[in-house]
């Protein structure tokens, strides 16, 4: 069965997904709740000193089938190097608390197209990766990609572009009640910020209990993002993609805002249609 999704067919899966889990509704972030009353402090934003800033992808093969690509899946994002500064073609695949190495086992042109196979080993148990992509760099795709004792996943991957970043963040969905069971004053929609501290990015004081994880590509260039968001207690995952427009990420599928982009953190709040509970994202880039 072929379960790859490239950038014409990610509003189809988007659209299917959305149907397991839309009883949520995306959101987040975190801030400063000890501050005293009238003053004013500026948020310290998280920076991954330990990203990349600029493309590695080389300007030669930028409109061929060599490059760096990357994509996000439902357990998390990989990485696929084809021959871009190696001579064979490796890659990555980044899972929450796992990092998998993928080696070239074999590569070919097939109808015109590059395909290659690559083999990993998780828990013990060998894996394939089939990657194809046309000659010029464009649709490229997974195809019939699954992870052992895993539900099989659908992938969506971009070709990173010498002038194009893909910067790769992961972020979690909190519920967090106040005695009123009323939140959204402590959210400044302006600014991105609520009046929350927090020692660890990835987690807001007070927040009760994680409901989900996201995993997100963006290009700040390209002005584009997709994510794949996973639920507690659901089997499904949401895929979701859209543009960037004044650091904000608006959905092509809902048309609001699923978060607000400010150095390398992303946060957002939103009301949950279903409990009425406010629902927090806050995202750090990984890579």
């Amino acid at each position: 069965m072929k379960n790859s999704v490239t950038l014409r067919s990610v509003r189809l899966l988007s659209l299917a997904a959305v149907l397991v889990t839309a009883m949520f509704v995306f959101s987040c972030d975190n801030s400063d709740d000890d501050i005293p009353p009238g003053t004013t402090v500026a948020k310290t934003y998280y920076v991954c000193n330990s990203c990349i800033k600029e493309s590695e992808a080389l300007a030669f093969y930028d409109n061929l089938s060599n490059g760096i690509y990357k994509g996000v899946f439902s357990e998390g994002t990989l990485e696929i190097n084809v021959r871009n500064n190696f001579d064979k073609v490796k890659g990555k695949i980044y899972l929450a608390n796992q990092q998998i190495d993928l080696i070239e086992f074999s590569s070919s042109g097939v109808n015109g197209e590059f395909k290659s196979t690559l083999r990993g080993v998780l828990d013990g148990y060998k894996f394939s990766v089939n990657f194809i992509v046309n000659p010029d760099g464009t649709n490229p795709r997974v195809l019939d990609f699954s992870l052992p004792n895993r539900s099989i996943v659908s992938c969506a991957v971009f070709k990173e572009k010498s002038t194009a970043l893909l910067e790769v963040f992961r972020g979690k969905y909190f519920v967090k009640e106040t005695a009123s069971g009323d939140d959204s004053d402590q959210y400044d929609e302006n600014t991105g910020q609520n009046n929350f501290k927090t020692n660890d990015p990835n987690e807001p004081v007070g927040a009760i209990r994680t409901i989900g994880n996201v995993d997100l590509i963006l290009s700040r260039t390209d002005m584009m993002w997709v994510s794949v968001a996973t639920m507690r207690g659901s089997t499904g995952f949401v895929m979701d993609h859209g543009s960037i427009v004044d650091g904000r990420l608006i959905s092509d599928m809902s048309h609001r805002v699923k978060g607000t982009l400010i150095s390398d953190e992303l946060n957002n709040l939103e009301l949950s249609a279903s409990s009425g509970n406010m629902i927090y994202l806050n995202g750090i880039r990984v890579r």
